[in-house]
């Protein structure tokens, strides 16, 4: 079987070598001249037998390999493997709502013309005249419609910060190098974080893993990313997710492969933040393997080779293990002189594995988003007050600066 990946960043590195695992042949096609900053080092050309980048006089290319299937290695490739897939005539979501997938402005319209439960919001693009913002929505949350991972959101409790973050917003490229063309204001609403992950085929839409989510305020109008922790029955935990999860990515046309949904759950029930038509970025699926029995990346696989949901999958799993995902959070800028992570971390008995943690050497920035988001780790066990425990002793190791000194 030979297949295309579109900028197979991120997950998407994952993805390649466990199809090539399964005997796959892959091309790898950049949708952008340059591979984003953000994910250079989740890049290997050496999995793949060609690497091109993307423009009309590809298709030659693309047609001549005979590819059994396109698919989107990260955020970035969304959008040209679904106008590849089609143009090819393989399976994938229609080119033609891409934007329903993409923009979260008209991921938002869609929602809430299907009846489901949204946020309220509008869109403004650049030397457009701001509207009025109705003072109840303060504070705001002003995010990019096509970025990813936290880039660009700032929350805004006055006009002014408002004003100032739009204009951050079109004056600065998004983390994919690419200019923000239109900018989101959101009321600001509360309630538990759930991401959920799914795999869709034939418009038939499966859940496969649901994060309860911690994020933290920075300087009140940053959001980070804390800590994450895989719910065990989450009909029980949230009842009517499911029937909201299907009603969405119906709204969505979504017809085919995976995808990464991040939600409010409120008093009245589950409330969209948004979705993305991909695997979740940053993962390698070892982790979820290890507790339910198939992970994100190894599920979108079989669907690819097979063309089917793995069979072992159905709408309420049982993990076999408790996962807290913990990610690191540095409240400062420097160079890393010294580090303590193995030791400390590397030494808990919950210890799973952990993805990009920094060297002695390595420059970290502060962390802000999930662009300045450095790496994370796994706690695994059968109990989740003990690693909740564990967690509070890494925040305690951090706060002292016993796991890295910087310079």
């Amino acid at each position: 079987m030979k297949g295309i990946i579109v900028d197979g960043y991120s997950t998407g590195y994952h993805l390649a070598k466990y199809l090539l695992k399964n005997g796959c042949e892959l091309m790898h096609i950049q949708s952008t001249k340059d591979v984003p900053a953000l994910w250079k080092a989740k890049f290997d050309p050496s999995l793949y037998s060609k690497n091109i980048i993307y423009s009309e006089q590809a298709h030659a290319d693309i047609k001549a390999y005979h590819p059994d299937f396109i698919v989107a290695g990260s955020e970035l490739g969304v959008a040209l493997s679904e106008k590849l897939s089609f143009a090819f005539g393989l399976k994938g979501n229609h080119p033609h709502s891409t934007g329903l997938r993409r923009n979260k402005h008209q991921m938002m319209n869609a929602v809430k013309e299907a009846g489901l439960a949204s946020i309220a919001e509008f869109a403004v693009s650049p030397h457009q005249t701001l509207p009025a913002i109705p003072q109840d929505w303060y504070p705001v949350v002003v995010k990019p419609t096509e970025s990813a991972g936290g880039d660009g959101v700032v929350i805004c409790h006055s006009l002014q910060e408002v004003e100032k973050a739009i204009q951050h917003n079109f004056s600065s490229t998004n983390v994919f190098g690419l200019d923000n063309q239109q900018i989101l204001i959101q009321r600001k609403i509360s309630g538990q974080q759930l991401m959920v992950n799914t795999i869709s085929v034939e418009g038939q839409h499966i859940i496969l893993e649901v994060w309860q989510e911690t994020r933290k305020i920075i300087d009140d109008k940053y959001t980070v990313y804390d800590f994450e922790v895989l719910v065990n029955d989450y009909e029980t935990a949230f009842s009517g997710l499911s029937a909201y999860i299907q009603g969405l990515l119906s709204a969505l046309q979504v017809q085919y492969g995976p995808c990464h949904i991040e939600l409010f759950w409120t008093d009245s029930g589950p409330v969209l933040i948004e979705m993305a038509a991909r695997l979740q970025g940053g993962i390698d699926g070892k982790v979820s393997e290890s507790a339910l029995g198939y992970s994100h990346i190894s599920a979108f696989a079989h669907l690819i080779i097979n063309n089917d949901i793995p069979p072992a999958l159905s709408n309420t799993h049982q993990k076999q293990k408790s996962i807290l995902l913990i990610n690191l959070i540095f409240n400062n800028a420097g160079t890393i002189v010294s580090s303590h992570f193995d030791q400390l971390v590397g030494g808990l008995t919950s210890f799973h594995s952990s993805i990009g943690i920094p060297k002695v050497g390595d420059k970290v920035p502060r962390t802000t988003n999930l662009a300045t988001k450095v790496g994370h780790f796994y706690l695994v066990g059968d109990d989740i007050e003990q690693l909740m425990s564990d967690y509070y002793q890494v925040r305690q190791w951090e706060a002292e600066s016993q796991l890295f000194e910087l310079a």
